[in-house]
């Protein structure tokens, strides 16, 4: 029986120090309540500029050239600066420069005039400009 009465007291004085039931509680109004925060504006976000298409290039099979006398291996004959030139087996954007120009040093100007070539991927019958 002690037990039930101290229990009671404990329940009891439980409400007098604010730990019981919230019930009592939600009808006394909070001093310290806030306004809802106003609505904050956000400028529009801009979609990324899309990224501009690589330019294809172009790759036309074509007949392999008849050797003409005294002309260098690869169809050299057929190409010529400031022209076109098909690639063979075997070329290299080097292999070409020696052909068209005699030398190594305008490799770049041919890669810089065929955007978007891989220069350590050329395929035969890729036809390449030539500057």
């Amino acid at each position: 029986m002690k037990r039930k009465i101290t229990m009671l007291a404990l329940i009891g004085t439980m409400g007098l120090f604010g730990f019981g039931c919230d019930d009592n509680k939600a009808t006394k109004k909070s001093t310290t309540e806030l306004p809802p925060p106003a609505p904050v504006e956000q400028a529009p976000i801009a979609a990324p500029a899309p990224a501009p298409a690589p330019t294809p290039v172009a790759v036309e099979p074509a007949p392999l050239p008849a050797p003409a006398h005294g002309a260098a291996k690869g169809g050299a004959a057929a190409a010529k600066a400031g022209g076109s030139y098909v690639v063979q087996k075997g070329d290299t954007l080097y292999a070409i420069s020696r052909k068209v120009y005699g030398s190594n040093a305008r490799v770049k100007d041919i890669i810089a005039a065929n955007p978007g070539i891989d220069p350590n991927a050329i395929k035969v019958g890729q036809k390449l400009v030539l500057p």
